[in-house]
This record gives structure tokens, C-alpha cells and sequence, in this order.
């Protein structure tokens, strides 16, 4: 019974040690950081990752590598496992790259954010949910072995065509073009040479230039002052100019007022004659034969006379009737008739 007893105790003491011991390797693995699934998906090779490689994201280790294989669904697309820290900050706009462990020609996943879009990544915690995916986006490298035959291709079109341009009909051409140039080049320099005494004189054009300017600024600047000066003269002969005009308006008044009076004296002067036709007619009547005519009918002769000379004195001096008769110089035997002055005018 004794040997019982102590074989009972050695084998719980050594399933207490192993159990003890379990938890020390589990507590050192860090199995207690909490973790979720995420799954990378990709067309491209993905040469030198390994499952357990590292996950980075922007160069801090979040994770890694648990599981590769090929999709179900697809064969052509390979799946790659996560296993990512909780905390790490996924979004909706995180991909994924390989990225190069120095020189061992292993790979790391390196996951980063385009910034389009900060929605966090969704979690499905349904059991036997399908976790989120991410893209593997090609690197620099995969870029440059992907274009790697276009870019030989158009280096050889490249090529070909450099061949055919210095073919030996092209380079007599351009050694043609070359001689060319060479005596254009020599005829600026020439022209240069001949332009440097004008280059010389520049300066002076410029302060003479300068010089012409100011003068100029200076005439302008009288010419402004003659014209303030002229401003008080040119209102003062608008208004010359306006009396002006109210003189001409009065002038055509006055011109209107005499053709009318010149009709009044026209139809004066016809009255005037109608009245010596009527006259004689009556001298005729009443006085019987002409030079015996009887007292009322030489005062009518008289006065039919007068008004005659005077319509005959204003048809031909209208302006008598506003400035009055204009005064007959004395003739001889009158008083104050000047006989020197009459001299030259006798026969």
C-alpha cells in the first residue's frame, strides 16, 4: 500500500509540474493578447512568406502570419491568414504589401492606409462568419517585373529607331546641318561683333530717352496749367457766345419787324397813288379844265403829292422810320452849302 502511495503522489506532482509548466510557455508566447482574423487576398506571387512571417503595420509588429492557401472559390486567388492585435487600427482604406527582410529573401506582410476612407474595418463576432478581406497591392519591384518585357520591347523599338535615324544618308545630313550651323553661329558672332558699338552707345539713348521724358512731362504739365489757366476764358466766351446768339434771335426779330413794315409801306405807297388817280378823277369832275382847279381839290393834289414822297421816302430809307431821315447835304445858294467841297463835282 506504501508503494502505492508514493507512485499516486509522484504522478500528481509531475501532472501539477506539467501543467505548471504549460502555462509559464503559454504565459510567455503572449497568448493572452486578444486577436482577430483577417484574411489578404491576391493574384501575385507572394514568394519568400511564410506562415508565422511577421505582419507590420507602418513598421510596428500587430500580428502574423497563420495560415496561405489557394481559394476555394477561385484558384487563382491565394489566401493569407491574419492573426492581428485587436487595437491595431484597421479601416476600410488599409491594404496590404510584401515587403523584404534584409537580405534573407524572406517576406513580411506590411499593411498600410490609403486615407479614403477612416471607417473602421468591419468584425463579423458570428461563429463560422467569414472574417474581413484586404488586398495585396503589387510593390515597386512586382511593378517593374510586371512592365519588365513592355519596357524591353519599347527599348528595342528604341533601339531600332536610333539605328535607322544614324543610318549613313541621315548623318551626311547631319553633318550638313552641323557645317550649317557652325557659319550661322559665325554670322551672329560677327553681328555681334558689329552691334557692340551700338550696345556702347545704349546707355546714352536711355538717359537721353530719360532725359526727352521728363521734358515731356514738364511741357505736359504746362500745357495742363495753360489749360486750368484757359478755363475761366473759355466760360467767359461761352457767354460772349450766348449774347451772341441773343443778338443774332434779336437781329431776326428786328428783320421780321421790317419786312413788315416794308409790306405796310407798299400797300401805304398804293394807297397813296390810288388816292392821286382818285384825285385827278375829282379834278377832273369838279374843276372842269386841268390847271383850273378849284380850292378844295389843290389841297387834296397837295396832300395826295406829300404822302407819295413820303411812301417813296420810306421804300427807299425803311430804316428812316425807326432812325428818323437821314439830312440832304445844302446845295448851292442854301445855307451851309460848302462850295470847295462841291469844287471837283461841277462840270
Amino acid at each position: 500500500m506504501e508503494n502505492r502511495a508514493h507512485a499516486l503522489a509522484a504522478g500528481l506532482f509531475l501532472l501539477l509540474l506539467s501543467a505548471a509548466a504549460l502555462v509559464a510557455v503559454m504565459w510567455f508566447r503572449g497568448d493572452h493578447v486578444a486577436r482577430r482574423t483577417v484574411v489578404v487576398v491576391t493574384r501575385e506571387s507572394i514568394s519568400g512568406l511564410n506562415v508565422k512571417a511577421p505582419v507590420r503595420l507602418r513598421g510596428v509588429d500587430v500580428g502574423k502570419v497563420e495560415s496561405i492557401d489557394f481559394d476555394p472559390a477561385d484558384a487563382r486567388q491565394i489566401l493569407i491568414g491574419l492573426q492581428i492585435n485587436a487595437s491595431a487600427p484597421l479601416t476600410r482604406g488599409t491594404y496590404a504589401q510584401l515587403g523584404f527582410q534584409g537580405v534573407t529573401g524572406l517576406s513580411f506582410v506590411a499593411l498600410a492606409d490609403t486615407g479614403s476612407d477612416q471607417r473602421a474595418l468591419p468584425e463579423d463576432d458570428t461563429p463560422g462568419a467569414a472574417p474581413p478581406r484586404i488586398a495585396l497591392q503589387p510593390t515597386l519591384f512586382d511593378q517593374l517585373a510586371n512592365a519588365g518585357p513592355r519596357l524591353i520591347g519599347n527599348a528595342s523599338e528604341a533601339s531600332r529607331r536610333v539605328n535607322e535615324w544614324l543610318s549613313d544618308g541621315n548623318r551626311e545630313q547631319i553633318e550638313h546641318a552641323l557645317a550649317r550651323l557652325n557659319a550661322s553661329l559665325a554670322e551672329v558672332n560677327r553681328l555681334l561683333v558689329a552691334l557692340q558699338p551700338a550696345a556702347r552707345m545704349l546707355p546714352d539713348l536711355v538717359r537721353d530717352a530719360d532725359a526727352g521724358t521728363r521734358r515731356a512731362g514738364q511741357v505736359l504739365s504746362t500745357a495742363q496749367d495753360a489749360l486750368a489757366q484757359a478755363q475761366p476764358a473759355l466760360a467767359h466766351l461761352d457767354g460772349t457766345l450766348q449774347g451772341f446768339e441773343r443778338l443774332a434771335r434779336d437781329a431776326d426779330g428786328l428783320t421780321g419787324e421790317l419786312r413788315g413794315r416794308t409790306v405796310l409801306l407798299d400797300q401805304l405807297g398804293s394807297a397813296a397813288a390810288q388816292i392821286e388817280t382818285t384825285t385827278r378823277h375829282l379834278d377832273a369832275t369838279l374843276g372842269g379844265t386841268p390847271g383850273t382847279a378849284t380850292p378844295l381839290l389843290p389841297e387834296l393834289t397837295h396832300a395826295s403829292q406829300a404822302l407819295s414822297a413820303t411812301a417813296r421816302q420810306l421804300q427807299e430809307q425803311p430804316q428812316s422810320l425807326i432812325f428818323g431821315p437821314v439830312a440832304v447835304p445844302p446845295g448851292p445858294g442854301e445855307a451851309g452849302f460848302d462850295r470847295q467841297s462841291h469844287a471837283g463835282a461841277l462840270p
